[in-house]
């Protein structure tokens, strides 16, 4: 329904209902992989982009149009878009061209400032459904020392990312490969090191396991 009221641009009292009932609509792909919120964008992109270069942040802020993409990603994330705007925006999935213009609106500092839970935005992505391997590889060129980062419990970005099912060429390739030595290190919450995070797994990816091993041998013990 949510893609419906949105390429119609039904008033906000639908979309907030819709929202209400299915929270992360907003980031649901039809046939076409197409979300809302990436129709929305796609269709007001270039305004907010001219509102935000002529007017300022506090114009952009008060947009109906940024308001709304706001509230699909506020419906979708506990994270808030107030004080955390990339931090939710890279738990979501959201399109790249919308993470460039927001960290053009929050400023470069908050790609390195922990959210509430303690989580960089490269944390938020790492463990997010929604993320593939570019919003991986986006995050890590926009602030390469996250990927030696731990979270509140002590988890590197390949521990969260492992953890939450992504597979090798889920973003999971993109990260050991810019920062190798990750995969020497222990998930404190299990004393486990990534590939055997991958191996126990309710669903193991057999290619991520081999993958993670065939680039650090060193945990293979002697046949």
């Amino acid at each position: 329904p949510l893609h419906w009221a949105v390429r119609l641009a039904l008033p906000l009292q639908v979309l907030k209902v819709i929202l209400n009932a299915y929270p992360h609509s907003g980031f649901t792909h039809d046939a076409t992989t197409t979300t809302p919120f990436s129709i929305l964008w796609d269709r007001h992109e270039p305004t907010l982009n001219d509102v935000f270069r002529i007017h300022g942040q506090q114009k952009l802020l008060s947009f109906p149009s940024w308001t709304r993409l706001t509230m699909l990603i506020q419906s979708s994330t506990k994270i808030s878009t107030d004080h955390y705007l990339l931090h939710a925006a890279a738990a979501c999935g959201c399109p790249i061209s919308f993470l460039q213009f927001s960290i053009k609106l929050t400023g470069t500092p908050h790609l390195s400032k922990p959210d509430d839970t303690g989580d960089l935005p490269l944390h938020s992505a790492s463990s997010s459904p929604y993320t593939n391997c570019d919003h991986i590889r986006f995050w890590i060129d926009s602030y390469p020392p996250a990927v030696r980062i731990r979270d509140a419990r002590g988890r590197l970005p390949i521990h969260r990312m492992i953890a939450s099912g992504k597979r090798w060429e889920e973003g999971v390739e993109v990260l050991v490969r810019h920062h190798p030595v990750v995969m020497q290190e222990q998930d404190p919450s299990s004393n486990l090191f990534p590939f055997m995070i991958a191996g126990s797994s309710a669903n193991p990816d057999v290619s991520t396991i081999y993958h993670l091993l065939q680039m650090n041998p060193v945990h293979v013990g002697p046949l």
